[in-house]
């Protein structure tokens, strides 16, 4: 049985909404709820770390964001 997690979804810069989604629910799904696309030149970070569409929610997750690609200095 699946628990589920409230988290937050949004583009930043932008706003915030708030989903309830199960444990195991892909990144590409909580996205597709939120109607956000992920653009090449984006990150998705899942409460700070960059992930994948396929990384999936677990019940520490609170935050999903895209934003755009900040490129290192070389």
């Amino acid at each position: 049985m699946n628990n589920e997690v409230t988290i937050q979804v949004g583009m930043f810069p932008g706003r915030l909404e708030t989903y309830a989604v199960s444990e195991g629910t892909t990144v590409a799904d909580v996205l597709a709820m939120a109607n956000l696309t992920v653009g090449e030149e984006q990150d998705i970070k899942m409460d700070g770390e960059v992930v994948s569409l396929s990384s999936v929610v677990n019940s520490e997750t609170s935050l999903i964001l895209v934003s755009k690609r900040i490129k290192g200095a070389m």
